[in-house]
């Protein structure tokens, strides 16, 4: 019995649609394989992806499957399950059919390996785009235009929840954006300082990620001190539009944060600046927090006179998660260089060492082998070809990968014989 598997997928916009469901998908290849003495061993599901996607999980493993044989047929509802996309559908149904592997929409009933079957998949495929480019301009312009009559378009942001008429109302965290303008605005709290106000007093965001409460943290209050619809505004593509929406900030107070804001962006610029000169932060990424285990990032100095050392601060802290204080990078910095000292290679035993590299290595590791040139002659004539016209596109980028991976293989091996 020939053994088959099935592809099914469906794209966020297209959940709801009963005729496109994954359920429905299924059912119709099991049948399918019934009819047709057909067995099905494996089913790839890609849930919520585009079909003018290449990089979809299900599908690229089973496009690596099929490289090694381990089935005959792969069989789709249809084929704009398959690929939304021209190229991308009869690429892809190529390699299928180089490893002698059968292709079958169930609905079209395309014989893909005679020349009337492969116009029609042209014909065909030439169609899913289409109505893929046209799917994706029609939802942008009915977004434009939800946007343009006042709607918010998008996750809600923080302090706001969807009203009866579809506008934006004030939710139960509209208390907690207030409380971050009006304590910004005295000029007196950092972004931090506003989010650790905000916690000391029982305020939580919500993270759509985690699916739960959590604390606020720099970043977030940035966002939010930052967000045109707490003006009145609703914002789509870089472009602001007055909301239905009624305003949580009143005018003054949003300029007094702006200009607030401006100010510290303004002297981080200039401490930048400063701090270009200076080096530091060699240790950033490499170096983690011994209270929580955060990475240490730098911090250039903020000092404007001629001691300008800076500080490694715990990832954490912006997170409000870790409470340790910075560490000067100028100290911590020669504490490692003393380690590595510490770690060098005595004197004494450097040209020792360096005598029985040189008899390990000798002429053999490098040669060149024969099979590396050979390889190397085949990629300047493919090259050629491109150049040339004669080899373009798909083909040409499949056997330049193939011809690079065994030189880097070639290379590896190489270099485990140095080692």
């Amino acid at each position: 019995m020939t053994t088959a598997v099935g592809y099914v997928r469906v794209s966020s916009e297209e959940q709801a649609e009963e005729g496109f469901s994954l359920a429905a998908q299924e059912r119709a290849i099991r049948l399918y394989c019934e009819l047709h003495g057909l067995a099905l061993i494996k089913v790839y599901i890609d849930d919520g992806y585009s079909g003018t996607n290449g990089e979809r999980p299900a599908l690229k493993r089973l496009l690596e499957d099929a490289q090694v044989g381990t089935f005959k047929t792969v069989i789709v509802h249809k084929f704009d399950r398959w690929a939304r996309n021209t190229e991308l559908l009869l690429h892809t149904i190529r390699r299928l059919t180089e490893k002698n592997i059968a292709f079958v929409s169930i609905s079209e009933q395309v014989d893909c390996s005679t020349p009337a079957g492969k116009m029609m998949l042209t014909i065909i495929a030439s169609t899913a785009q289409f109505h893929s480019d046209n799917l994706s301009v029609e939802v942008r312009k009915g977004i434009l235009e939800k946007v343009q009559q006042g709607y918010w378009h998008g996750p809600y942001p923080v302090g706001y929840k969807k009203g009866p008429d579809g506008a934006l109302i004030a939710s139960e965290d509209a208390s907690a954006v207030i409380l971050a303008f009006q304590l910004y605005a005295t000029g007196q709290y950092s972004f931090a300082d506003v989010a650790r106000e905000l916690n000391a007093r029982g305020h939580r965001i919500y993270n759509q990620q985690k699916q739960k409460r959590v604390l606020f943290d720099k970043w977030n209050v940035q966002a939010i001190l930052k967000n045109q619809v707490y003006r009145g505004y609703v914002k789509y593509n870089g472009q602001l539009f007055p909301g239905k929406h009624a305003p949580l900030i009143d005018e003054a107070t949003c300029q007094k944060v702006e200009a607030i804001m401006g100010r510290h962006a303004a002297k981080r610029g200039r401490v930048s600046l400063r701090s270009d000169s200076t080096g530091g932060g060699s240790l950033t990424e490499l170096a983690y927090c011994e209270h929580c285990g955060s990475r240490m990032h730098y911090q250039p100095s903020t000092s404007q006179t001629s001691r300008r050392y800076g500080y490694y601060r715990c990832a954490g802290c912006d997170k409000m998660t870790c409470s340790a204080r910075g560490v000067r990078s100028d100290k911590v910095e020669e504490q490692m260089r003393q380690i590595v000292g510490m770690m060098a290679l005595p004197r004494e035993w450097r040209e020792e060492v360096i005598s029985r590299a040189e008899q390990l290595l000798g002429d053999s590791s490098f040669h060149v082998s024969p099979e590396r040139v050979a390889l190397e002659q085949q990629l300047a004539v493919l090259e050629n070809a491109q150049m040339c016209g004669l080899l373009v596109g798909a083909a040409y980028e499949e056997k330049r990968h193939d011809l690079e991976a065994r030189l880097a293989a070639l290379a590896s091996e190489g270099r485990q014989l140095i080692t």
